[in-house]
């Protein structure tokens, strides 16, 4: 989040310290998530990473080129829509990671928290129609989540290797040559949010990176290791905020403030609205926003800022960082805000918030908000597009709540050559059976004029892999649930607007779900496939992009406080249910009429 951070000055001890080891005993007696070994340092895992640090920098480099780059040209303005990186390398300095806690949960699942520091001497050029702005050095500081589970009792041992943030992590750029660039002033804040997305894309909670090592055979199921499970919603409430500082200068009159509040969980961000010229303001219950909560460590981030229409907003002063747990543990004690000026913190007013804990049920709920549980499986791209430039996503759009799925992966697949010669060996079985040249089309699911090219043996192979490629669809795999919470009022009457979007979220495909009929549907979920009208720019009529995607809603029901605290990071805590169990028991798209886009 914005804002400069007083840091105090510490330094960590590079020594070896103490690895704690917990009694046998202990193990048994003591709840399922505990601590068997704290704070080890990893000079032999710093020392690998410099090792592979050059095939980390080229790999990087690929990622800013491919996803960063196109993700700042969207953002900017007209005029600099051709900002792109004239030079990109990290350096030579590589990451630092330790000291290291493991934790065990249960007898199923090891859960390694690892600190990352990385301080690093970048030489980066971003050139701009007007001229370049230089990045000379990049900071990120935060705690890497590994998770190895399943544990099973055969070889690999482990099932799988998850690695995340719980927050988002500290990341600083230097910058150089900003001056020349002042008809732009906003693009190093546009280079530094995309940085910050794109990180919060790819390993922030509820994004991970997932490495299956087991198999189906084994209870080890890809898709799960993907899709992290939440364990319930923080339902956020500004009430009021007292003795705020004055920000905004006025003549004849003092100082005042037009704050909002900002608030952080993972990679979802609210902003409350605004209320004017005020030091001690007031929100109506209407500004609320329920957070995704997948780990009772996820840290709750509070700013208030004041409100300018001109020039940049300034921050009036924030909370500290509570984990959910600690936070809903706070009741109704007011949170003090404080302010860094010249190097020292100063108190900035405080803050009166209403927390509620909520967890996800199937039963009819009472509570007056419910989540859109958006589970998408894979994208089918019809022929004429090219996955891999594209890297489709989803994104979801309800009630001003915008979500956005990982891009869809492609499965390790046959070659062409292969693929034609199966279809050519099917198309010969065909003919040989009395089939015509359009039963055989639509078979191997070709253009009828390239049936005579198949059955042929003198026609040449690319002219027969011509005609396999210019018709084969692309399945990309998406494994990932989108949540979009939302008041239930009128729910039955609205649409939620699906997309298909490339790595510039520019729009490829549109498709509409009439929540009405998810909320008619059994167990209040609608299975796709759900089949999306192509965008008019791509010039592909009579295509669609196919989705495997299910829409449901969840209820919610009120929780203690208490609970997210007592509670396994990878359990729901309480009588709830996970929403795996709920979407579960839904029916699935077979024999079930497609959702149609309009």
């Amino acid at each position: 989040m914005g804002g400069k951070v007083c840091k105090a000055a510490s330094r960590r001890d590079s020594a070896v310290e103490d690895v704690r080891v917990v009694p046998q005993p202990q193990l048994q007696a003591r709840r399922s998530a505990l601590p068997i070994a704290e704070r080890e340092t990893l000079h032999w895992l710093n020392d690998l990473m410099a090792g592979l640090w050059p095939k980390v920098n080229e790999a990087v480099t690929k990622i800013a080129h491919e996803s960063i780059e196109p993700s700042i040209q969207a953002s900017m303005p007209t005029g600099f829509k051709s900002t792109h990186f004239k030079k990109f390398t990290l350096g030579a300095v590589s990451p630092k990671f330790g000291p290291i806690s493991v934790m065990m949960h249960g007898d199923s699942c090891l859960k390694m928290v690892c600190g990352v520091d990385y301080q690093s001497d970048v030489d980066i050029e971003i050139a701009t129609h007007v001229g370049s702005v230089g990045v000379k050095s990049i900071h990120l500081k935060g705690d890497l989540m590994i998770h190895l589970a399943p544990l099973i009792e055969e070889s690999p041992v482990v099932g799988g290797i998850c690695v995340y943030f719980l927050d988002q992590p500290d990341v600083g750029l230097d910058f150089t040559g900003i001056g020349k660039i002042a008809g732009c002033p906003g693009i190093a804040g546009t280079i530094q949010s995309v940085i910050n997305s794109t990180i919060a894309g790819m390993c922030v909670l509820p994004n991970t990176i997932a490495v299956p090592l087991g198999t189906p055979e084994q209870g080890v199921d890809p898709a799960l290791l993907k899709l992290p499970e939440p364990i319930g919603i923080l339902r956020f409430r500004p009430v009021r905020a007292k003795h705020l500082l004055g920000m905004d200068m006025h003549l004849m009159r003092a100082r005042t403030s037009d704050p909002f509040i900002k608030v952080k969980v993972a990679d979802d961000e609210w902003t409350s609205s605004v209320v004017k010229s005020n030091l001690n303001p007031e929100w109506s219950e209407e500004d609320v926003h329920d957070f995704v909560v997948f780990d009772r460590d996820q840290k709750v981030w509070i700013e208030v800022w004041d409100e300018n229409t001109i020039t940049a907003h300034h921050l009036i002063g924030k909370a500290e960082a509570y984990k959910v747990g600690e936070i809903l543990g706070l009741g109704s004690q007011p949170l003090p805000l404080t302010s860094c000026q010249r190097g020292k913190k100063t108190a900035a007013g405080s803050l009166d918030l209403k927390l509620e804990w909520l967890e996800f049920t199937k039963a009819e709920a009472k509570d007056e908000r419910c989540v859109i549980a958006v589970k998408i499986e894979s994208i089918v791209l019809p022929a004429g597009m090219d996955a891999v430039a594209l890297k489709p996503a989803i994104q979801g759009q309800f009630r001003g709540v915008t979500k956005v799925s990982p891009a869809g992966v492609m499965p390790t697949a046959p070659t062409l050559p292969a693929v034609t010669k199966a279809l050519q060996d099917v198309a010969k079985r065909c003919k040989s059976k009395g089939m015509d040249d359009q039963a055989i089309a639509k078979i191997l699911d070709v253009a009828p004029e390239d049936v005579p090219a198949m059955l042929d043996d003198e026609v040449d192979k690319k002219t027969k892999e011509d005609g396999v490629s210019k018709t084969a669809k692309q399945i990309l795999h998406v494994d990932s649930v989108l949540y979009l919470s939302t008041a239930k009022v009128g729910l039955e009457s609205e649409e939620l607007t699906l997309l298909v979007v490339d790595k510039k979220r520019d729009e490829l495909g549109r498709a509409t779900v009439k929540m009405g009929d998810v909320l008619s549907a059994k167990g209040m979920a609608k299975p796709g496939p759900v089949f999306f009208s192509l965008a008019d720019s791509l010039k592909l009529e009579g295509q669609q992009i196919e989705a495997d995607i299910q829409v449901s809603v969840l209820g919610l029901q009120s929780a203690p406080a208490a609970e997210p605290s007592k509670a396994s990071s990878d359990m729901p805590s309480g009588s709830g249910e996970a929403p795996s169990e709920i979407l579960q028991d839904m029916p699935s798209g077979s024999g079930e009429a497609p959702v149609v886009s309009n």
